[in-house]
């Protein structure tokens, strides 16, 4: 039942019965409530004695109830579609994120894969130059060694030579040469003498040349 015929009938049906009860007729006042109307300003409700007069305000406002619930239902969905592609949106950036972290990680583990192979590297160098270094040393200590050893014997070869050290005692006027003293060559073989120092680690320093035993000792 529409109200717009029930309350007008409901109304003509109160008012015949006081007539026939012998009752004055009863005043009524309608409230006409629209709370759907937006706006602090926008009145929402009124008074009337009227019934026509507020059954027309209130079919002139329904029509803007139904607008509102379509607007609402409009902005209830787009809200929840905003919602929706909100939550899409938080999905792929914290995706990003994870995949960027896993990217920095990845930087990270690989840069220090390569800081480590590098000071291996720099290490293991380190010890081949210095194995060379000491390789190199090894060979000019024994070569420093041969040739000690060979002008030892040579020198022990010549004073057992009458010949030599004839030539000794005509050339240096000594038959035998100091410990401290070697023959070296100048201009032509055994022309002058020198002094040599034997350091702690075997190696020898040779002092400078000189014309006789005397000035080199």
């Amino acid at each position: 039942i529409d109200f717009r015929s029930a309350l007008p009938h409901a109304v003509h049906t109160v008012q015949s019965q006081r007539d026939t009860s012998g009752l004055s007729r009863a005043v009524l006042y309608f409230r006409v409530h629209c709370y759907w109307i937006r706006g602090t300003n926008q009145k929402k409700q009124w008074w009337t004695n009227d019934l026509e007069k507020a059954i027309a305000l209130w079919d002139t406002h329904a029509s803007s109830r139904s607008k509102l619930k379509r607007e609402a239902r409009r902005e209830k969905v787009e809200k929840n579609e905003r919602k929706k592609q909100d939550k899409v949106s938080r999905k792929v950036e914290a995706e990003q994120r994870r995949t960027r972290r896993r990217e920095q990680r990845a930087v990270g583990k690989r840069r220090r894969a390569e800081k480590r192979e590098q000071d291996r590297c720099s290490r293991q160098r380190a010890r081949q130059k210095l194995g060379a270094a000491k390789r190199l040393q090894r060979a000019r200590t024994w070569l420093e060694a041969t040739k000690r050893m060979r002008a030892l014997i040579s020198s022990e070869l010549q004073k057992k030579d009458p010949s030599w050290q004839m030539w000794l005692s005509y050339t240096w006027k000594r038959a035998e040469l100091p410990d401290s003293v070697q023959l070296a060559t100048l201009r032509f073989k055994h022309d002058c003498v020198c002094s040599v120092l034997t350091l702690q680690d075997g190696s020898e320093r040779h002092g400078p040349l000189r014309k006789s035993i005397r000035e080199a000792e």
